[in-house]
């Protein structure tokens, strides 16, 4: 996955774990998920 991508998940649970190093040098990770309706539209507050 590349920097700024998006990609779609099954609909079944789903675990993602980040790992990184922190340290004078190394930059921060950002993320997010967003939580879907069934027509796929993110739901209200489905920011997470």
């Amino acid at each position: 996955m590349s920097k700024g991508a998006n990609i779609p998940v099954p609909r079944t649970p789903v675990r993602l774990a980040l790992h990184w190093r922190h340290g004078p040098g190394v930059p921060d990770a950002w993320t997010a998920a967003l939580l879907m309706t069934a027509d796929g539209r993110v739901a209200p507050g489905g920011v997470v």
